[in-house]
């Protein structure tokens, strides 16, 4: 049986990827963006900072007969490598961070229907959780000491039918 979705959660994510790191930082330092490479971000020693997009829940409902509508949550981990700061605090690398991530989040609210190429990758964005600040790195999850935080949007993607 074929495929019905319109468009793909990884299509999404990669138009997602697209429009969020316009004009930030993030882009103008030749940062990384991974997407669905969480084993990659994890062993990450090339561009820092970088920016792990990763697929996450979703459902699929039905929203009319034979039409269905899907609900993908992405994380995008934001991460940079605090051993590289100098005498930065952890409070102002997070700062920067927090920054950068604050930009994404309006370009994709200036862009909700992640419009790339003429293509429409989303129906709408139905939410935006920033993770909090906790004031300290994280040296368990890499292999050198991170400053990170967490961005978690959850997509509806355009409605689709089913051919049965």
């Amino acid at each position: 049986m074929p495929i019905n979705d319109v468009i793909s959660p990884l299509q999404a994510i990669n138009a997602l990827a697209t429009v969020a790191t316009a004009g930030t930082r993030l882009a103008s330092v030749g940062g990384t963006v991974l997407v669905n490479r969480r084993a990659d971000a994890l062993m990450q020693t090339g561009h820092w900072p970088f920016l792990s997009l990763i697929e996450s829940s979703q459902s699929t409902g039905r929203i009319e007969w034979r039409t269905w509508q899907t609900k993908l949550a992405v994380l995008c981990i934001y991460a940079d490598r605090f051993d590289q700061q100098g005498s930065v605090a952890i409070d102002t690398l997070w700062a920067t961070i927090d920054t950068d991530l604050r930009l994404m989040k309006a370009n994709i609210e200036n862009n909700p229907r992640l419009m790339v190429g003429g293509v429409q990758n989303a129906l709408d964005i139905a939410e935006f959780i920033l993770s909090p600040y906790q004031g300290e790195m994280n040296t368990k999850d890499y292999p050198v000491p991170v400053v990170e935080r967490i961005l978690q949007i959850h997509l509806n993607l355009p409605s689709y039918r089913s051919t049965g």
